[in-house]
């Protein structure tokens, strides 16, 4: 991994969400509750380190790594906005 792809995944101190958290934050979004923008930002966040590993694994040239993050990034932002979380079906643990 490059000096700029190492040094996005130690800048990201995100955990991820548990289903019940991620559901909530979720429905404040997108019924624009109070504090809905603190809910977006956080749900983006908790899924940030995985599009800089995904942006980092397909990848065939180094200098386009960037602006696969920033793809998957407006990706996250958009799938936000038509995730609808009533359709979660949860099998096992």
């Amino acid at each position: 991994m490059t000096d700029t792809i190492n040094k996005l995944i130690s800048e990201i101190e995100s955990e991820p969400l548990s289903l019940e958290e991620e559901k909530k934050l979720i429905n404040i979004y997108q019924n624009k509750l109070d504090g809905w923008f603190e809910a977006k930002t956080k749900v983006i966040h908790s899924c940030l380190l995985y599009v800089v590993k995904c942006a980092n694994e397909y990848s065939i040239c180094q200098d386009k790594v960037e602006d696969l993050i920033s793809e998957g990034s407006i990706g996250l932002m958009e799938a936000l906005d038509k995730f609808d979380h009533t359709k979660i079906i949860v099998t096992g643990k």
